[in-house]
């Protein structure tokens, strides 16, 4: 099965699954209500930093330094894929 993943939000949902997790016993660990998780798979909210700390443990989701995902729709650039700096103007 291919999956397409392209926001955290789609992560989070991915590996919550591969963990055979329901939201409700995610949010059970990590001590929040099953809606949170749900609002952070529909992309309506996005995670704080103790929460993206909680996530990479549970789920071995990336966590940034600064805490939080960047944004629940924020793209993720798979490791493999090749990263090119933008050109300047004129550059």
């Amino acid at each position: 099965m291919s999956v397409n993943i392209k926001t955290i939000a789609d992560w989070i949902k991915v590996k919550r699954m591969e963990k055979n997790l329901t939201p409700g016993h995610l949010a059970a660990k990590m001590g929040i209500a099953t809606a949170l998780v749900r609002s952070w798979e529909d992309a309506s909210s996005q995670p704080d930093s103790k929460q993206s700390q909680d996530l990479a443990n549970y789920l071995g989701l990336p966590s940034s330094s600064g805490g939080a995902f960047g944004g629940a729709n924020m793209p993720i650039r798979p490791e493999w894929e090749e990263f090119s700096p933008p050109v300047p103007p004129g550059g």
